[in-house]
């Protein structure tokens, strides 16, 4: 499990690494069962659920208040994010910390993509033949 993800469950819950982690694994076998093993959110929910929390644990920066960060940066990189997640507040704590590392992520991240689909360089040919 990301550590990130065990420690904020540690200080919000009071319980130990060693049993989140315990906690985590139980998720995964439940999961794999399920055949969504690969389904992060899915494990994630699982183990919220079994800690009885409500709240999003992760990211770096669950704690960092959203004032603290450009809001049309934080909307659309919510919105960017939720390719991963169906939980908003899970894409918004992603959001966070890439605008925690980068104040422009998004805006260079829009520029990036504008530039690969209008340059061709998807047609281009594969410098692996």
């Amino acid at each position: 499990m990301p550590s990130p993800t065990v420690k904020n469950l540690v200080k919000k819950t009071g319980r130990s690494e060693q049993e989140i982690e315990r906690l985590w694994i139980k998720a995964k076998e439940i999961a794999r069962e399920e055949k969504r093993e690969n389904d992060y959110e899915y494990i994630q929910g699982i183990l919220k659920k079994e800690l009885g929390v409500t709240e999003s644990y992760v990211g770096k920066h669950t704690e960092t208040p959203d004032s603290e960060f450009d809001p049309k940066q934080l909307a659309y990189g919510t919105y960017i994010e939720t390719e991963h997640t169906d939980d908003l507040e899970i894409a918004k704590n992603i959001a966070k910390d890439h605008l925690a590392e980068d104040p422009d992520y998004y805006r260079n991240l829009k520029k990036y993509v504008e530039h690969m689909t209008t340059s061709n360089y998807f047609f281009k040919e594969s410098p692996l033949k």
